[in-house]
């Protein structure tokens, strides 16, 4: 997100992360309907204070059939910090994912 950010300033990731919550995984996780399981994830972090890429862990959502919420109520680098969950190494985060049963 480097060059979006370079040629449309600050705004626009903050805009495309609140687009991306709000348009589309809201409303996918509000249609969701019996079994299922979402992990919605990153692949990197682009700070808005750096405006490049970061090696910090990044936020994820892990919502469905037989798991159970937290008490965090947003998904953003600042509210992942205060989860009780966190995995070093990504393999870690989808042996979590896939052995919840």
């Amino acid at each position: 997100m480097r060059e979006e950010v370079l040629i449309l300033g600050d705004e626009f990731p903050l805009n495309s992360c609140e687009d991306f919550d709000g348009k589309v995984v809201g409303p996918i996780l509000d249609g969701l309907k019996g079994k299922y399981r979402v992990l919605v994830l990153p692949d990197h972090l682009t700070p808005i204070s750096t405006k490049t890429h970061s090696e910090e862990p990044v936020p994820f959502l892990i919502a469905g059939s037989k798991i159970e919420p937290d008490k965090i109520d947003g998904f953003d680098e600042i509210k992942a910090g205060q989860s009780p969950l966190y995995f070093e190494e990504g393999h870690k985060l989808i042996d979590y994912f896939l052995s919840r049963r």
